[in-house]
């Protein structure tokens, strides 16, 4: 073997050692990266799970309840002069489509009836 030959025979198994060696040192790095993002997502999962807890345990009929019996603010139900009742009308029906043009239109008329 000739000199040139054996230094690119040394230099090509360096390389491919050092190749290999990145290789392996980026694979742990991105498994610590990856630990690192699971262990994030657990905490921030646990999180809002309390979140989502606290959030039904303050929005509840006894808790409203409570707060409000603790702030005193001495609800009463309306006398009847200050409740307006309003009679019911009947059901307009509604009006049909009478042009083709208008069933295959992209825009839409909302009509408003009352229940």
């Amino acid at each position: 073997m000739t000199l040139p030959r054996t230094l690119l025979l040394i230099a090509l198994v360096t390389f491919s050692v050092l190749l290999y060696a990145h290789e392996q040192v980026s694979k742990v790095v991105l498994l610590y990266d990856i630990q690192r993002d699971q262990k994030e997502k657990g905490l921030l999962s646990d999180t809002h799970y309390l979140l989502k807890y606290q959030v039904s345990a303050l929005a509840s009929p006894s808790s409203l309840e409570a707060r409000l019996a603790k702030t005193d603010l001495h609800l009463d139900l309306p006398e009847d002069r200050k409740v307006i009742r309003l009679a019911m009308e009947e059901r307009v029906p509604l009006a049909k489509k009478k042009v083709l043009f208008d069933w295959i239109s992209a825009t839409k008329v909302a009509e408003a009836g009352s229940r």
